[in-house]
Formats: structure tokens, sequence, C-alpha cells
């Protein structure tokens, strides 16, 4: 599959089967390249190599970052870096910033609704 400049890649980490990964996708010189944050290396520009070694891609997303060239992926980037928080800036908000829309990891929504939905069963049904 040939990947275009600006798409958001939807990963499974073969690690966490029950969470997905985002990343950027960045074409340079004809090298593709995912931008992203993780937990082991924050905010980080890698190759598509690396950054599949211990993901599968689930599925790719245009997004209004494929109208950015180059440069403007990169400013995008460098201003929304920041250090992998799960709860406060995972893959999700860093991607959310670079589009300059708020900061949600709809991720972290569904496992705090879940939680929520299991102690309501457990306090009224089960206590």
């Amino acid at each position: 599959m040939q990947y275009s400049q600006g798409l958001i890649l939807k990963s499974r980490v073969e690690e966490i089967p029950l969470l997905f990964h985002f990343g950027v996708v960045l074409v340079e010189d004809g090298q593709v390249k995912v931008m992203h944050n993780t937990v082991d290396k924050n905010t980080v520009i890698e190759s598509f190599e690396e950054y599949t070694e211990d993901r599968v891609i689930e599925e790719v997303f245009e997004s209004d970052l494929m109208t950015y060239t180059t440069e403007e992926l990169h400013h995008a980037f460098d201003r929304c870096k920041g250090d992998f928080d799960a709860v406060n800036y995972n893959c999700e908000h860093l991607i959310d910033c670079m589009l300059g829309h708020e900061q949600v990891s709809e991720q972290l929504r569904a496992i705090f609704l879940y939680t929520a939905v299991v102690a309501l069963v457990y306090v009224v049904f089960i206590k």
C-alpha cells in the first residue's frame, strides 16, 4: 500500500491488543515516516519500518493534515511535542493538537465509561 503524507494510521499494538495507537504519515525524500507519541520515546518521528515493528496497521484515515506541506507538518509536530502521558497527552492528543482541535482521547472516554458501568453494576446488583 502507498501511504500519502498526512494520512492518519490506526494501529494495533501487539503487547496491548485492546488499544489502538495513532500516527501521522510524513513523506520526506521518498521515505515514509510516522510522527507519533509513544510511551517509550515520547513524541518522535521514525521510519515506517520502525513504527510497524510492533504494530499492525488496522485502518488508514484521510485528514486535514494531508493538505499540509512537509514544512507545515514539521511545524505542527514541533508545536505539539510533549512527553507521553496515557491520560493527559497520548497519541490521540498529539494528532488533535497537530490538527488544532480540542485534545480528546476517545479510547480513554470509552475506558472510563466502561469502568463506570462495571462499577455501577457491581454496586447495584452484586453488593
